[in-house]
């Protein structure tokens, strides 16, 4: 069984959204994008008891009610020759499935507000063709056979660890099941009558009994008394444990639960246990609302891996979070941008990184971490190493001190690994601007051709394959520099640039000495005025970072107005 798509319409912020999912779903945005909102109206389709309380009219998308909710998802059965839980749906939903779509079963909500009774009352339809869905019914209660099918975990931000503890203590401690416990709990009976008769025996006890007693006889001649028992275990063995934290192999070494982290994670084992054990079979999904709320960072990355390894804890779960480290074991999951400033539609992108990069299938936490930082920001600028990163954050932070803050983000690719990058944040709605250097390189499979390498590796950006290349013959006549200039100086590079595709003149050196102008690079990082260029190349960072210190603000704007350095204007 695999989730395949939802749409949302009229709900809350959501006016219209389509979306394909998967089983693991990362739904990332600002903050009040909707990200909650959307979790929400999976609970409403899935849970009863978000259901059961139908609309409000604040529900309605900007309140209007005239317009009815729409939720619905599209669940993938195509497996349902070897999959229990494919098999288990099409038990439930029998006759609705019709051989016209075998592959495919459709669950719907219907919001309709009702403006006497000032209710929006949620009514479900479900099958396997779109067109014709049958009403699915509905108890007196409210339930229906949906109900049974699903087991939805909700889990906020301020997940409270005693609180479900204490909600589920009598499931947790059931004493009907397989363990012999029984001499133990006779002897804790016995135990508990010989207290509470201690307790029944106190002079404090035995005085107010007297006194009492005096008041009634006034009251009602009768041989009745009344009698103070102690009854501490009548309400069960198990209602006074509460969880601590042993620290080592002491077990008096105890302390209350009493870190947010820690507690977070203790919730995390108790709704598991209690989901493994009492969800009768039911396909549980799960509804993380940004746990990294009171996590270490390290913490964070423990439950990721728990998210992404536990297939048998966490196979179908929707996941919103502000958190690049929840994400730093991601594999096999959409990715889900919610767009504040376009509440109309939001994008979504299946990410494997064996698909998206097989190149990188060894080096899958170097993909994450870069990527799932890149997620969070509104444009993006992949420049190709540390250089760039240290020349381009210097700039911007005299230019532009809050490119950051308004949604700007520069992403080191490590070389020329562009395209990974390129293609899921494009997918997903976020711009990107690539600078990449203007590279001119011999033909390893031909001795007689150059390769236009960073021409070609742009246009393999926009899918166009088509190598550009020079002969051996233009390069002797003239010279790689001048080849480049042309290239950089042509038609096709202006077109690049209008998908925000920006190659240097030559390189990042040479057009940083170009920017500056005549001998300013010199000065500023070879007082014997000798190759300032070659030198800033020859210890490329360390001498980087050196001249980055030494820019004056005037350097900067000289920089970022230079057309070879269009690329940070734009960003």
């Amino acid at each position: 069984m695999k989730f395949k798509h939802i749409s949302v319409k009229n709900f809350r912020n959501l006016k219209n959204i389509n979306l394909d999912i998967s089983n693991k779903n990362v739904l990332f945005g600002m903050n009040d994008a909707g990200k909650t909102n959307f979790l929400q109206a999976l609970a409403f389709l899935l849970d009863w008891n978000t259901r059961k309380n139908g609309f409000n009219e604040s529900d309605y998308f900007k309140k209007n009610t005239s317009e009815h909710i729409e939720i619905c998802l599209e669940v993938d059965i195509s497996d349902y020759q070897n999959d229990l839980n494919s098999e288990y749906l099409i038990s439930k939903v029998k006759g609705a499935r019709h051989d016209s779509n075998l592959n495919s079963i459709f669950i719907k909500l219907i919001g309709e507000y009702d403006n006497n009774e000032l209710f929006g009352e949620p009514k479900l339809w479900w099958g396997s063709d779109f067109d014709n869905l049958e009403p699915i019914s509905t108890s007196n209660s409210g339930r229906t056979p949906l109900d049974s099918i699903f087991n939805i975990v909700y889990i906020s931000p301020s997940v409270d660890m005693d609180k479900i503890f204490r909600k589920n203590k009598r499931r947790i401690f059931n004493v009907n099941d397989d363990t012999n416990d029984d001499e133990l709990i006779q002897e804790i009976d016995n135990l508990s009558n010989k207290i509470n008769n201690k307790i029944s025996s106190m002079k404090t006890v035995k005085k107010i009994e007297e006194s009492v007693n005096t008041e009634y006889v006034k009251l009602k001649d009768e041989p009745v008394r009344v009698k103070f028992q102690s009854e501490m275990a009548v309400n069960g063995i198990y209602d006074y444990i509460n969880p601590y934290i042993q620290i080592g192999d002491n077990e008096n070494n105890l302390y209350p639960t009493s870190g947010e982290g820690r507690k977070k994670f203790l919730s995390y084992s108790f709704i598991n246990y209690i989901t493994q054990k009492y969800n009768d079979n039911k396909i549980t999904v799960y509804l993380f609302d940004e746990p990294e709320n009171s996590l270490h960072k390290s913490m964070q990355i423990a439950l990721s891996r728990q998210l992404y390894r536990n297939e048998d804890n966490y196979k179908f779960f929707f996941m919103a979070t502000h958190s690049s480290e929840i994400l730093s074991a991601m594999d096999k999951s959409t990715l889900i941008r919610v767009n504040s400033e376009d509440n109309l539609t939001s994008k979504s992108y299946f990410y494997d990184v064996q698909s998206v990069a097989p190149d990188f299938s060894q080096l899958k936490k170097e993909l994450n971490d870069a990527l799932s930082s890149a997620l969070f920001y509104k444009t993006v600028l992949l420049v190709e190493g540390p250089s760039e990163e240290v020349l381009f954050d210097k700039v911007l932070s005299v230019t532009n001190p809050n490119y950051e803050l308004a949604g700007g983000m520069i992403l080191r690719v490590d070389g020329v690994k562009f395209n990974p990058y390129y293609k899921i944040l494009t997918n997903l709605g976020i711009k990107v601007i690539v600078k990449t250097d203007n590279d001119i390189i011999k033909n390893p499979h031909n001795h007689n051709e150059y390769l236009c390498a960073g021409y070609n590796r742009a246009k393999s950006f926009l899918d166009d394959n088509k190598k550009k290349k020079f002969s051996k013959d233009q390069v002797n006549s003239r010279s790689i520099s001048e080849l480049k200039s042309e290239l950089y100086n042509s038609d096709e590079y202006r077109e690049l640039e209008n998908h925000f595709i920006f190659l240097s003149e030559n390189d990042l050196e040479h057009d940083l000495n170009e920017a500056l102008g005549e001998n300013r690079l010199s000065e500023l990082i070879d007082n014997n005025h000798t190759n300032a260029v070659h030198s800033l190349q020859s210890r490329k960072l360390i001498n980087m970072i050196a001249l980055c210190n030494q820019l004056t603000n005037e350097d900067c704007q000289k920089i970022v107005a230079d057309d070879r350095f269009k690329c940070l204007r734009e960003l």
